[in-house]
C-alpha cells in the first residue's frame, strides 16, 4: 500500500459510476433489441424490463448530477503513479484498476477481442455494431437504458481520452495497455479530433501530443528506462510493433531475429518442432528460453505468427512473454533448454 496516494476524487468518480447498472442495463437491450452474443450468463427476465426503466430514469439523475472533472482526476492519477516509480509491477496493477470499471461496457461494445477464430470474430463485429447502432439513436430518448448507456459510454470515451493524454507524459501507452488487459475505453486515438478534450487541460496543443505520441515510439532520454521492469516493457514494445504497422514499414521478419547465422536454419528447424501445435503460453516459453540462450533477440507477435501458423491470441502472449520464465517449472524450462543447446550442440 502506498502511505502518500491520495484517491480522493478517482474514488469519488469510479464510485458515482458503479452506481449505474451497466450489467443490467446491457442485459435488457440487448434482449428487447434481439441481440445476442455468445454468453455464459443468463438474460434478464423480460418482465423486469419495468423496474429497470425506472432504475434508468435515476441513472439519468445520477449522470447529470455526475459533472466529472477529468482534468483533476488524471491529475490526481498522474501523482500516484509517481508513487510507484520504485515498482513497475504494482504500477501496471493500478493501471489496471483504471479500467476494470469500464470492462461490462468494453465487454458488449467490443466483444470480438476475444473471439477464437475469424468466423466468430465477424459474427461478434456485427452484434457489437448493431448494439452501438442502438446506442447511437437513443439520443432523443431520455430516460431509457439506452440513453443511459449511450451517456455512459460518452463518460468513459472522455476520461479514456484524459488519461491518455496524462499517461503519454509519463510515457505510457494506453493502447497497448488495453490490449494487454483486453478492456478497451477507446479502440484508437486521433489527435485532431481528441485534442479538443486535452488541449488547454493536460497539454497546451495537438503538436505536442502528436510529439508525445512520436516519442513513445523511439529511444529518447524522455522515455523512461524500458528495462526496469517487463510488464511495463512490454507496454512499450506493443506500441511500437502497432505503429511499425500503421506507418507501413517493413516489419522485421522472425528469421531476422537470430543473432548466429551459422546456425539459424538448424535453430528454426528445432523451433518449429517445439512449437508445433502449440499456442501462448507454450510458445512463449520456447521463445522466451531461446533468447535467455542467446539464440535469437525478441521477436514481434506479427513474426512469430507468421511464420509458426496460429499461436494464440496477441495481448495473451504478450501477457506470457512479460510474466517471463518465472511462471513455468525449472523441469519445464530445463526440457526446452536442453533440446535448443542439442540444436546448436552445446
Amino acid at each position: 500500500m502506498m502511505c502518500n496516494m491520495d484517491k480522493t476524487i478517482e474514488n469519488r468518480f469510479f464510485k458515482d459510476l458503479s452506481d449505474i447498472n451497466v450489467f443490467g442495463f446491457i442485459d435488457a437491450v440487448r434482449k428487447r433489441n434481439g441481440i445476442n452474443y455468445s454468453s455464459d450468463r443468463e438474460v434478464f427476465p423480460q418482465n423486469i424490463d419495468r423496474i429497470l426503466e425506472a432504475d434508468a430514469k435515476k441513472s439519468q439523475s445520477q449522470l447529470e448530477a455526475l459533472q466529472p472533472d477529468y482534468k483533476a482526476i488524471v491529475d490526481e492519477i498522474g501523482s500516484n503513479l509517481k508513487e510507484y516509480k520504485d515498482d513497475r509491477v504494482e504500477m501496471d496493477r493500478y493501471l489496471e484498476s483504471l479500467l476494470l470499471p469500464f470492462k461490462e461496457l468494453s465487454d458488449e461494445l467490443y466483444p470480438f477481442v476475444r473471439a477464437s477464430d475469424n468466423e466468430e470474430a465477424e459474427r461478434l463485429k456485427e452484434e457489437s455494431r448493431k448494439f452501438s447502432d442502438v446506442l447511437d439513436k437513443s439520443i432523443l430518448k431520455q430516460g431509457t437504458m439506452e440513453f443511459v448507456l449511450d451517456w455512459y459510454r460518452a463518460v468513459a470515451f472522455s476520461f479514456a481520452n484524459h488519461l491518455d493524454a496524462m499517461l503519454l507524459g509519463h510515457g505510457i501507452d494506453l493502447m497497448a495497455l488495453q490490449d494487454r488487459h483486453k478492456i478497451y475505453i477507446k479502440r484508437e486515438r486521433n489527435i485532431e479530433q481528441d485534442y479538443k478534450d486535452w488541449r488547454g487541460k493536460c497539454f497546451a496543443s495537438t503538436e505536442e501530443i502528436a510529439g508525445l505520441v512520436e516519442r513513445l515510439h523511439t529511444n529518447t532520454p524522455e522515455q523512461p528506462d524500458k528495462s526496469q521492469n517487463c510488464a511495463v516493457s512490454r507496454l512499450y514494445d506493443d506500441a511500437e510493433e502497432l505503429q511499425e504497422r500503421k506507418r507501413g514499414r517493413r516489419a522485421k521478419v522472425f528469421a531476422e531475429c537470430f543473432i548466429d547465422e551459422n546456425t539459424k536454419d538448424v535453430c528454426m528447424a528445432k523451433l518449429k518442432e517445439l512449437c508445433k501445435g502449440k499456442r501462448g503460453k507454450d510458445v512463449a516459453m520456447v521463445m522466451l528460453c531461446s533468447i535467455e540462450l542467446g539464440i535469437i533477440t525478441k521477436p514481434t507477435f506479427e513474426a512469430i505468427q507468421k511464420e509458426f501458423g496460429d499461436i494464440g491470441s496477441e495481448s495473451g502472449f504478450h501477457s506470457y512473454m512479460g510474466k517471463g520464465l518465472s511462471i513455468y517449472s525449472p523441469e519445464e524450462i530445463e526440457g526446452i533448454k536442453r533440446h535448443l543447446r542439442q540444436a546448436l550442440s552445446i
